[in-house]
C-alpha cells in the first residue's frame, strides 16, 4: 500500500467502525484504531495480538489484559453486533462462511476491517 497519512488512515478506520455501528464512546473503539493502524503499517511482518496489545497499553497508559477486554466487549457489544453483521456480510465472500462473523476473535475482527480499510484507500 501506498504511503498515506497517519490523519487518513485514522479517518478512515474511523469511518469504517462507525459504519459497522460501534460506539466511539468507549474506551475498545480507540483501541480498535489503534490496533488496526498497527496491523496496516506492520502489514510486511506477522502481527500477534500480544504485540497489539502491548502496543495499545502503552499508547493508552493501560494494561494489555484491559485492552484486550475492552476489544472484545466493544466487539461483542449487542446494540453493534448486528449493525456490524449487515456491514461486514457485504464483504464476507472474500471469507470462507459469513456465519463466522458473529463468532470472530479480536485478531479476527481487526484483520477483517484492516482488510477492509486497505480496499477503500488502495
Amino acid at each position: 500500500m501506498d504511503k498515506i497519512s497517519n490523519e487518513t488512515l485514522e479517518n478512515t478506520i474511523k469511518d469504517v467502525l462507525l459504519k459497522c455501528g460501534m460506539r466511539d464512546s468507549v474506551a475498545g473503539f480507540h483501541y480498535s484504531i489503534c490496533g488496526i493502524e498497527y496491523i496496516i503499517t506492520n502489514s510486511n511482518h506477522k502481527v500477534s495480538m500480544k504485540t497489539i496489545y502491548l502496543e495499545i497499553s502503552n499508547k493508552f497508559n493501560t494494561t494489555p489484559s484491559k485492552a484486550e477486554r475492552s476489544l472484545r466487549y466493544f466487539r461483542e457489544n449487542p446494540r453493534t453486533s448486528e449493525i456490524a453483521y449487515k456491514f461486514l456480510y457485504n464483504w464476507a465472500e472474500k471469507y470462507p462462511s459469513a456465519e463466522f462473523l458473529y463468532e470472530l476473535t479480536n485478531k479476527e475482527f481487526l484483520i477483517i476491517i484492516s482488510d477492509i480499510v486497505k480496499s477503500i484507500l488502495s
